[in-house]
Formats: C-alpha cells, structure tokens, sequence
C-alpha cells in the first residue's frame, strides 16, 4: 500500500511491493497517486526472463562490461573468481535479498576479519549499484538493507627509526630503495612499481591512473630523484608489486618486525610531510579530495606532538 508525505517542496509517494521499495517527490497529491498506482501495478508484474540469472552471473556481467573501460584491479577479479564457491553466487536475482547477503557476511567473518569482509561488502555493493543503474539486471541493492560487518579501529602502526634501520640491513638494497621512495613520495606499492619515465618530468611524476581512478601528479623530492638515478627508458625500478610485497615481508620477518604492512609507509609519509606541507598541499601529493581521508594516514603519535607543546 502506497503512503504519503507532505514535505515543504512538495509531497513524496512511497511504495513497496515484494520488498522493493519506491519512492518520488511530485508537486501534487493528484501526481503522487498516479505515480504510485502505476509503479505497484509495474512492480507487482510477472518476474521478468533475465531474473533467471544469478548472482554469480551478475558479477561476470558487471566484470564484461568494465574490464576494457575501466582499470579492474587483479584484487577485483580475483575475488570475484573466489566468491564463486559460496551460495550466495548460486542464489537468482528475483530471489536475492538481504537475508542472502547476510548469511554470506557471517560465513566469511568466521574464516578472515571484518575489515577484509567490509572491503568484500563494499566491492559487492557497488557491483549491484552498477547492475541496477547501468545493467537493469535488479531494482534495489541488499548490501544497503543488510547489517554491515562491525566496524575496526584505524590503523595507528607506522615504522620506528631503529625499524627502518633494521630493515635497511635485512632488505636487498634494490628494495631498500623502494621503502625510501616511498616514504619520499607518499606513493603507493602499485604506482611506484608501475611508474615509467616517459610520466617523469623533471620534479614532477606523473600517474596517468591511481586506486581512486583518477590521476595524479606527485612532486619529486630532490632525495627521491637521487633515488630514482639518471632518466632511462621504460619501468623506473623494474620491480613487480607481487616482488615488492613478498621481499618487504621477508625483511620484516627476519628483523623481527611484527604488523607492519609497506602501506604504512605512505603514513609514514604523510605524518613527516605534515610538518613542511598545508593540510590542502598534503591531500593534493596523497590524491585525497577529502580532507578526512588525510588523517586517516597522518600518524604521529600524542607523545610526539606534546614535544612541540
């Protein structure tokens, strides 16, 4: 049954048929009931042929349509390839609902933590946001009707001085280089292994795509230009992501260091930068256009700023 509101700018029919909801602000009463008795009567209609698909074809839909025009990252198709093997991929498009999404959210909370599961739910989120907005495959979104996995505490870890000294000796030179780039730069793992010299002008390094989707130019410390060596050809430092990963965490594991993932050298980065750049100049060398997401990597600790008190 449709309700309505009487709102300042005019009065909003809501509808919900199936568990679909719909709603719209129309001028008049006369509109808002026209409108909600023709979308009770369209909703209320026989289960159209491609609700037949299922979950999982969803996702290969949504994974066809933006492999060429979009970067998908191998994190992406990858975890659509794993999410294969639950039920929730089994599940048909009509029938799909939160009750679905939330037995997939407490199947995968037993075997990784909640913040893996919440970076899994906003993938899957968006993928149905693209399915009804851009493919026509689904009418609402479960992921928004369901309980969201329990928040977890911001990451706080950034390497020590005596850290960095040990993983100076642990780490192959060719690497060591890398964490120092890094910390110069604020760059990612991912930039910094995909950066080539025809995107090097002079101070400047320019990142024709970043995880935001967008480009970015990072100014060039004059440190990080030693770093980088003379201008060449092709890749800067001819090192994959998957090295870089791997090595880091060899040299942590034979220093003995514990927790510390080569991510939070960009907060490393962007806590010695806070002390030479504005709030505004940090976010643009980060690639943040919210201030916000500039203090989830600024990390200097409470000690450290009661010495400038």
């Amino acid at each position: 049954m449709a309700t309505f509101r009487t709102l300042a700018n005019g009065i909003r029919a809501e509808v919900c048929v199936k568990g679909v909801r719909k709603s719209k602000l129309c001028a008049t009463k006369t509109e808002a009931k026209e409108w909600a008795s023709e979308m009770e009567t369209l909703l209320a209609k026989p289960v159209k042929a491609q609700s037949k698909l299922t979950v999982a074809d969803m996702w290969n839909q949504w994974q066809a349509r933006y492999q060429d025009g979009r970067k998908l990252e191998r994190w992406e198709r990858n975890k659509i390839a794993q999410f294969g093997k639950y039920d929730l991929a089994k599940v048909g498009l009509a029938e799909l609902s939160s009750v679905h999404v939330t037995a997939w959210r407490d199947e995968r909370m037993r075997e990784v933590s909640a913040a893996t599961v919440t970076r899994e739910w906003n993938l899957m989120s968006g993928i149905c946001q693209s399915a009804i907005r851009d493919l026509g495959l689904i009418d609402s979104n479960p992921w928004r009707q369901a309980q969201r996995p329990p928040s977890t505490p911001s990451r706080t870890r950034i390497p020590s001085d005596k850290e960095l000294k040990l993983l100076e000796h642990t780490l192959a030179p060719r690497i060591w280089n890398l964490v120092e780039f890094a910390i110069e730069t604020g760059m990612r793992a991912g930039e910094i292994c995909g950066l080539t010299w025809e995107n090097v002008n002079g101070s400047v390094a320019h990142l024709p795509m970043t995880k935001n989707g967008h480009p970015r130019d990072v100014p060039l410390s004059a440190k990080a230009k030693r770093i980088m060596g003379e201008q060449g050809a092709g890749s800067v430092f001819n090192t994959k992501g998957s090295s870089l990963d791997a090595q880091f965490r060899r040299g942590c594991k034979k220093a003995l260091i514990e927790g510390l993932h080569f991510h939070d050298l960009r907060a490393l980065a962007a806590t010695r930068m806070s002390k030479k750049l504005n709030p505004l100049q940090l976010a643009k060398m980060l690639g943040h256009k919210d201030l916000k997401m500039v203090m989830i990597y600024y990390r200097e600790t409470a000690e450290d700023i009661a010495k400038l008190l």
